[in-house]
């Protein structure tokens, strides 16, 4: 809201004044100096002890972001893997949801693995899937994504993971307001008829 309404801002911490800039500068510091507190909190849920989520990760073309913080360029392509354990078989088979959310809880993308007709392996051990973001539409701003398994019917719910990973895009380019929201929809500019 304020990078809607301001043209300027002003940052106090702890009784001071921590910055004096445009609206995104000094937003952009904030959010770097509380982005652990901005962070919504990691909850997984085992609906069925058959399996379990093991976690989630950023990769980036020239390799793993930080894993604590990944930071991904504004236009660059982007993976998540996604780790899971079979405990007992799943004789109805398996379909992973991913929810991808703004920091503010706006829903930005959701999909299922079935939706694909991607098959996915179900057998006991351990399994990593990646999903791929090519090309990255993602507009700067702060992001989650939570982690949803089912059976392939979509009727039987295995567990979920909210918040398995926090994602930062970073733009380069010049002032944030000249591109509001959360994607990039391809787009031409004309003038004249």
């Amino acid at each position: 809201q304020v990078q809607r309404m301001c043209s300027r801002a002003i940052y106090l911490g702890d009784g001071r004044l921590r910055m004096d800039g445009t609206t995104f500068d000094v937003l952009a510091r904030y959010e770097s100096d509380t982005s652990g507190n901005m962070r919504p909190e990691l909850k997984v849920g085992c609906i069925n002890s058959a399996f379990r989520f093991l976690g989630a990760a950023c990769d980036v073309a020239d390799g793993m972001t930080d894993p604590a913080a990944p930071v991904v360029a504004e236009g660059r392509p982007f993976t998540v893997a996604i780790r899971y354990a079979v405990v007992e078989a799943l004789p109805r088979g398996l379909q992973l949801g991913v929810l991808l959310k703004s920091v503010d809880g706006t829903r930005v993308f959701g999909e299922m693995s079935g939706h694909e007709g991607i098959k996915l392996p179900a057998a006991i051990g351990e399994h990593m899937v990646r999903l791929s973001f090519t090309p990255n539409l993602l507009l700067a701003g702060n992001y989650t994504f939570s982690l949803s398994a089912f059976d392939e019917d979509y009727v039987e719910q295995y567990g979920f993971c909210d918040h398995a990973l926090a994602l930062r895009i970073e733009s380069a380019q010049g002032n944030p307001l000249h591109r509001i929201g959360s994607v990039a929809l391809p787009h031409a500019w004309t003038v004249g008829a």
